[in-house]
């Protein structure tokens, strides 16, 4: 997790070492899905789910 907090600070890796906090959930929000991710965690499949598989990323926006 330091190294993703390295690579992407603004997620805050190092502080919730990847659990889905508040500020973690916020900032997936606000940030968008980084290539890390996995689609299995539950809040980025749900957050796939509620945009009916178009979802913002920091690198380009993603289709189911």
């Amino acid at each position: 997790m330091i190294e993703m907090d390295e690579l992407h600070p603004e997620y805050g890796f190092k502080d919730h070492k990847g659990y889905a906090t508040k500020k973690h959930l916020e900032n997936i929000k606000r940030y968008g899905i980084n290539n890390e991710y996995r689609f299995t965690f539950k809040p980025i499949c749900d957050l796939i789910i509620s945009t009916k598989g178009e979802v913002k990323s920091n690198e380009k926006t993603i289709k189911k």
